[in-house]
């Protein structure tokens, strides 16, 4: 890989410097042992969020400048409290940070629960996000005559921060395999994608990735940060598959709606949609854990 991305045993994202280089830079060798690997991927989760070393005391001031100037003082600044902090903040696993698991995230699931998901989105402050719900996906046009294999991801963002005029994401995973050649799973994004946007009155973007960037992001080992960037896959919104022609000129796959409208009928999801919107209004209390 190039010096901008995170080497081949870190594949998390792309980070605004090489991890690798960095420790060379800091301490002068690469070690193997237990504090190391902490300090590396310590470094590596801010990087595959867009925070550049010198912005991480801007985040977590418990650590200073003159802890990330060298190896004894990084490792000597990364306390529980800095490492609890650090996982908090960006909706990790602690785990990971030690060096215990490669999941970066505990997944969450919704198939056949979708309940669930609005459970989740009922945590949210509103306050904290612009497009709650966004969706991953390896196939350039989705469509229900495509046959099987047509993968997809959905996640929940939030901003964790502020950096300048730019917003640092925390997400929430959702590990199911959703395979939108698979009717029961198509019905049932459909049907939470055309809730959440009705309810929360935001659109729900599809965002274009490889097969093996989606795998890593639905396994909770990659973070989803660049995955996420842009206007989407070709402006195209994963809700439209949900709505009427009269609900959206871009309204695809209409044929489909009574199924979508049936589902939502016996599973009980607008009342479960409704009081997500109504939680809301209350302050968020971030992901659950």
């Amino acid at each position: 890989m190039g010096d901008d991305l995170v080497d081949v045993s870190l594949p998390i994202g792309p980070i605004s410097v090489s991890v690798n280089g960095l420790l060379r830079k800091l301490f002068g060798r690469l070690k193997k042992g237990p504090a190391d690997v902490v300090a590396e991927r310590f470094l590596a989760l801010f990087g595959a969020h867009g925070v550049a070393v010198q912005q991480i005391p801007r985040l977590l001031p418990q650590v200073t400048l003159a802890g990330l100037n060298s190896h004894d003082a990084l490792v000597g600044a990364l306390t529980n409290e800095v490492l609890d902090g650090a996982a908090a903040l960006f909706g990790i696993q602690r785990d990971w940070l030690d060096g215990t698991t490669d999941e970066l995230y505990q997944c969450r699931w919704c198939y056949k629960e979708p309940a669930r998901l609005f459970e989740d989105l009922a945590t949210l402050n509103p306050d904290t996000f612009r497009e709650p719900l966004l969706a991953l996906s390896c196939t350039p046009r989705l469509s229900a005559t495509g046959g099987r294999g047509q993968w997809l991801v959905l996640l929940l963002a939030e901003a964790a921060a502020e950096l300048g005029e730019g917003e640092v994401l925390r997400f929430c995973i959702y590990g199911d395999s959703w395979d939108w050649g698979y009717a029961p799973s198509r019905i049932q994004v459909k049907a939470m994608v055309r809730l959440a946007y009705l309810h929360a009155g935001r659109p729900v973007p599809l965002f274009r990735v490889s097969s093996e960037e989606l795998e890593a992001v639905r396994d909770g080992k990659r973070v989803p940060s660049a995955c996420v960037s842009g206007h989407g896959l070709n402006g195209v919104s994963l809700e439209d598959y949900g709505l009427s022609s009269l609900e959206s000129v871009q309204a695809k796959e209409v044929e489909e709606l009574p199924a979508v409208l049936r589902y939502i009928e016996e599973n009980g999801l607008e009342a479960a949609a409704a009081r997500a919107v109504e939680a809301r209004r209350r302050e968020g209390a971030g992901f659950p854990p």
